[in-house]
């Protein structure tokens, strides 16, 4: 987003059923603490149960450890195992941890 005298990036969590916002983080760089402020809001806001499908736009940020480890607390292996391939097979995701 341009500011009258700088540029910020904006991470925004939905919710995929009720379409509101969750979870945001406003920062100065594209660093991975921006989009995890935003998710680690979303989830005390929602405090979701084991299960949690979560959907980004699949940017480096989203597969920083630190923000793996968010999503690791919260995610069910077993249903989500064709999204981990498509996820880990990713430009973005090679040399990183899976997910």
């Amino acid at each position: 987003m341009r500011l009258k005298t700088e540029f910020v990036y904006l991470a925004v969590i939905l919710d995929g059923f009720s379409r509101k916002v969750v979870g945001w983080s406003l920062e100065r760089t594209l660093a991975s603490r921006l989009a995890l402020a935003a998710s680690e809001q979303a989830i005390a806001a929602r405090k979701p149960a084991p299960g949690l499908v979560h959907h980004s736009d699949r940017g480096v940020q989203y597969a920083s450890e630190g923000y793996v480890a968010v999503l690791d607390r919260h995610w069910d292996d077993s249903e989500h195992e064709p999204a981990r391939r498509i996820l880990t097979t990713t430009p973005a995701a090679k040399g990183s941890r899976r997910l």
